[in-house]
């Protein structure tokens, strides 16, 4: 990424991706010691070393998520005329800051849990465990659902159908850039929105033999990394179209000159 984008790394967007990266590398190394000492996942509350890896892991990862979630909003914003008076972005803004919130609040929920009764009283503490987590994976999955709905119902009105930027899109890179922007948006809002679902399913009694713990986690997981890879995607895409990335007071020279 920075060497496709070497002359623009200080963007906003491969600020965001770089930072994003680092941190999803270093929650990714400190969970494969842990997987080295013992893989298995059930283990870690046995041991406050194998706890103490998996949460340091979850900081680093979460972390990243939130600077990665403000993606959207960083290849947004741009496009918007007077963004602090659109009722839209502001909501973008509001439903970004629950989620980031949502996302630190399951930080301290593995900071504050007393794992070690899980060892003195088995199944009734690693019952808690999984109900508290789940509950705050259905809070951030609602409002990582919530969000991308309204960055897309925010593009789809201020960018894809706004007639102020038929000048701009007589240039061939532009239209492929607007194709690229909706797709990429309205795929990020349906993947949040089946994240939500499964989550959702957590929470339903007879979901849980069809789907054990162990199985809704690897699928959440999944669906959840498939946004971030595509705003790698997102920025690979936009070179192809040489426009690496596009510059952004030309859009705004653009938008105002029709205002």
């Amino acid at each position: 990424m920075i060497v496709v984008h070497k002359n623009n790394i200080h963007t906003t967007s491969i600020k965001i991706l770089i930072i994003h990266f680092v941190l999803r590398a270093i929650g990714d190394s400190v969970d494969r010691i842990r997987n080295l000492i013992l893989n298995d996942d059930d283990r870690i509350f046995a041991n406050s070393v194998l706890w103490h890896l998996k949460f340091s892991a979850y900081v680093f990862w979460y972390c990243g998520e939130i600077i990665g979630d403000f993606y959207l909003l960083s290849r947004t914003s741009p496009f918007i005329v007077s963004p602090f008076k659109n009722i839209r972005l502001v909501l973008s803004y509001v439903t970004y800051i629950l989620l980031a919130l949502g996302k630190i609040s399951m930080i301290t929920y593995h900071f504050f849990f007393p794992f070690q009764k899980i060892i003195r009283n088995g199944s009734e503490y690693y019952n808690k465990y999984w109900n508290g987590y789940w509950s705050f994976q259905l809070f951030i999955s609602f409002f990582s659902m919530c969000y991308d709905i309204i960055i897309y119902f925010t593009m789809k009105v201020d960018f894809f159908d706004k007639d102020i930027y038929s000048d701009i899109m007589e240039n061939r890179a532009w239209k492929k850039y607007r194709k690229m922007s909706r797709i990429r948006v309205k795929y990020v809002a349906i993947i949040s929105s089946l994240t939500f679902v499964l989550v959702l399913s957590s929470k339903i009694k007879f979901m849980e033999n069809l789907l054990p713990t162990s199985y809704l986690e690897y699928y959440r997981f999944q669906f959840v990394t498939m946004p971030y890879i595509m705003m790698y995607i997102d920025q690979i895409l936009i070179s192809e179209t040489d426009m690496i990335p596009i510059n952004e007071s030309i859009v705004h020279m653009n938008i105002y000159s029709h205002h």
